[in-house]
């Protein structure tokens, strides 16, 4: 039981040690997008590998914002305008 105990804690060490590196990464990355004059928390850099690795579902305030981001006004223009685009490339 000791053993099997041992082994566990070495995994949850390890786990823990990966989400420090991870928080660290997305800190170093939004320090780095600073530098470009591109302001984004590390929390928000999360949230968004998150959305890029379909854990968690963007909602529809968050995809306003990344739209915007992009240029466009919101996402239901960002999608329309290359939803044309896709069409037009089809017919062709």
């Amino acid at each position: 039981m000791g053993k099997d105990i041992k082994i566990i804690w070495k995994e949850v060490q390890a786990k823990l040690n990966a989400r420090e590196t991870i928080q660290v990464d997305f800190e170093k990355l939004s320090k780095y997008f600073s530098k470009h004059h591109i302001h984004l928390k590390s929390a928000s850099l999360r949230k968004l590998w998150k959305y890029v690795k379909g854990i968690e579902k963007p909602s529809p305030e968050v995809l306003d914002r990344l739209a915007l981001l992009a240029g466009f006004d919101d996402w239901n223009t960002l999608r329309t305008t290359f939803k044309d685009e896709e069409e037009n490339t089809n017919n062709k």
